[in-house]
């Protein structure tokens, strides 16, 4: 990530150059390759703050999505612990969750009631549809 501070430089610089091709303009005859030399400078200089500036906006979206991801996940961060319970996580009479999503990432992945052939049921097996671990949970225990 680009430092402020050399953007602010870079564009400050550019300015001066931009001094000098004014003062080299307003002579009766201005030296052309000083003036080439000059807009050369002055165009590499806009062309760098340029490429800054875009390193910056990007930095600023991804920042932007990163806060709204944690925004997202500030409920469950701040909840009271999970009860570990019936094979699986629950949260306040709330639940089945994954176990090890839990406790690797803190995420809230709910377990899914499955047989062996992948059918929904009603107790029994579940799996974790994000790391695919297969649980037993006590059937009784869904709300």
């Amino acid at each position: 990530m680009p430092d402020p501070g050399t953007i602010l430089a870079t564009i400050t610089q550019s300015l001066g150059v931009i001094r000098i091709i004014q003062d080299l303009l307003k002579t009766e005859k201005p030296d052309v390759v000083t003036l080439r030399t000059q807009i050369q400078a002055l165009r590499e200089q806009l062309l760098d703050a340029k490429e800054n500036v875009l390193s910056f906006q990007e930095d600023n979206l991804n920042f932007k999505t990163l806060n709204a991801t944690l925004n997202q996940r500030i409920p469950e961060l701040t909840s009271e612990p999970p009860e570990h319970a019936h094979g699986a996580h629950w949260f306040v009479n709330d639940g089945p969750f994954c176990t090890g999503c839990w406790d690797s990432g803190q995420k809230r992945i709910r377990l899914v009631m499955v047989n062996s052939d992948g059918y929904k049921l009603l107790g029994g097996n579940c799996t974790c549809p994000m790391c695919k671990t297969v649980f037993t949970v006590d059937a009784k225990r869904f709300p």
